[in-house]
Formats: structure tokens, C-alpha cells, sequence
């Protein structure tokens, strides 16, 4: 009898009175329980999109700072952004990633996302925490939840949030942060992949990596290894500068990553007067 009623409360979201009565299996204190906290098969999908940052300043720096962002409720999982090199002090990310929460997990209510805004020299690789921000989720998880219909599909938040520096906590910008809550069957499309710094590391042990380009692979280059850093940020490291080859060094794991400066890839020959493009 328990199974059933289960089962039927799954797909229809209701609960009967004389269903529970009858059940003499299911605890007495259920019908003290919120709906939702009965459910315990009931999975929400939480879609969080870290946005940008505003009014971001790194002080006492001789060159313009590039700025990213980490984000996370599970501190085990830490989803980073990609890398804004405008040196904008408005960066802009539009970052997305998705966690799948249980309502009956007992720290539901009290799930928060956790931001920090980081800021990195382009030449000599130093970064700096700028700011962090709290967000619970517990208003979003409430809006995205009806009564006894199940969840508003879609329902999305947008919001700013105080970022503060991390020992004095005083006031230091703006992130701008969605949250959309759903009940969806599959994990909602992201526009960010999971990125395993840890498992690269594993995966490439002994290896080389090599980037080859102008400042277009340069970034590439840089951004791959604050990825790896910020997944695996105890790793002894190694950066020998050179020109035209540079290379970062993940020391435990033997894996180099390396930049070769090449900024001509194509030259231009001059054939009966016209100029052509040769590789």
C-alpha cells in the first residue's frame, strides 16, 4: 500500500488524507511534513548564470587587470568563468552552469551559491581575490515552488549582489548573478562545460601541451592554466618566460604547458604586382 501511494503522489502531486491513514507503514509525524519534503524522489534543477561584475578596480597595479569569476554551492564542484581581457572594469562573463538538488536533503533551505571575483596581471600571471559574495538560494527555491502544483517551469531571478574584500569586508563592486529553478527531466542546456583541472592533470601526466598563435593563443594559453590553478590551487608550479617560448609547469604531475609566439602564421608574396597570401 505504501508503494502505491508513493507512485501516485509522484505523478500527481496531491496527497490523500485517507491514503496516509490507511498506510500503516508511512511515520505518524508526516502529516506535520511539507508536501515537498515527502516527496523525497522530487529533483530540482538549479540554473545559475554568473553574469558580470560592475564598478571592479584593482588598486596599486602598473597594468590594466583582466578579470574571472568562480562559482559553487557544492565546494567540491567549483564551476569557473571564462577569462575577460577587456581589462573593462565592468567584465563580462554570461557564464552558466547547473546543479540538481533534492528537497528532501535536510540542508535544503539553507543551500547558498558562493562567488569570488578574481583579478590577474596579463604578463606575470599573478591573480588576486577581489571580492566575494554570498547568494542563498532559499527565495529562489521558494518562488520556483507552488503549493501542491509542483515547480514553476523556468522561473528565473536576476539580481546584484555586494561583493566584499575578504579580511576587511568593506565594499568592493557588484556581481550580477540569474537563477532559474525547474523541474526539468534532463539538465538544462549550459553554455559552460565542466571543467576537471585535477583529472587534465591525471590524464596528462608527463605530457606537454603546446599553444602556437599571436595573442589570440596566448590567451588560450593563459586561460587554460587559471582553469587548472584555480581546480588544483596546492600544485606546486613553474613558470619559465621566454620569447618566443614560454612555459607554465604543473611541477607534481610533470605536465607543461607551453606558448610559442608566432604572430606571423602567414606571410604576404607579391606575384605579377598582386599581393597573395602564402603559408
Amino acid at each position: 500500500m505504501c508503494k502505491v501511494v508513493i507512485e501516485i503522489l509522484q505523478n500527481h502531486y496531491t496527497l490523500s488524507l485517507f491514503a496516509l491513514t490507511q498506510t500503516q507503514h508511512l511515520p505518524l509525524n508526516i502529516l506535520s511534513k511539507p508536501l515537498f519534503s515527502i516527496l523525497s524522489m522530487v529533483k530540482i534543477w538549479v540554473e545559475i548564470c554568473l553574469i558580470s561584475a560592475r564598478g571592479v578596480r584593482a588598486s596599486h597595479s602598473l597594468w590594466k587587470r583582466q578579470w574571472y569569476a568562480i562559482g559553487w554551492v557544492d565546494p567540491t564542484n567549483k564551476y569557473i568563468t571564462k577569462v575577460d581581457a577587456s581589462t573593462n572594469t565592468n567584465p563580462l562573463w554570461r557564464t552558466k552552469f547547473s546543479i540538481q538538488v533534492d528537497n528532501s536533503d535536510p540542508n535544503f533551505h539553507d543551500l547558498a551559491l558562493n562567488v569570488e571575483v578574481y583579478s590577474r596581471d596579463p604578463f606575470f600571471f599573478t591573480e588576486k581575490l577581489h571580492g566575494s559574495a554570498t547568494v542563498l538560494l532559499k527565495e529562489f527555491l521558494a518562488k520556483g515552488l507552488l503549493n501542491d502544483e509542483g515547480l514553476r517551469q523556468g522561473s528565473e531571478e536576476v539580481g546584484s549582489y555586494q561583493l566584499r574584500k575578504k579580511k576587511s569586508g568593506k565594499p568592493s563592486g557588484f556581481v550580477d548573478v540569474s537563477v532559474r529553478v525547474s523541474e526539468d527531466k534532463e539538465e538544462p542546456n549550459s553554455h559552460s562545460v565542466k571543467f576537471n583541472g585535477v583529472e587534465f592533470l591525471m590524464k596528462m601526466k608527463g605530457k606537454n601541451v603546446m599553444f602556437v598563435g599571436d595573442s589570440l593563443g596566448r590567451n588560450q594559453w593563459q586561460s587554460l592554466i587559471y582553469m587548472i590553478s584555480a581546480a588544483a590551487p596546492r600544485v606546486e608550479t613553474e613558470l619559465v618566460r621566454g620569447d618566443p617560448l614560454s612555459t607554465f609547469t604543473f611541477l607534481d604531475y610533470g605536465v607543461n604547458i607551453s606558448f610559442h609566439r608566432t604572430p606571423y602564421l602567414v606571410d604576404v608574396d607579391v606575384v605579377q604586382g598582386k599581393k597573395k597570401f602564402k603559408a
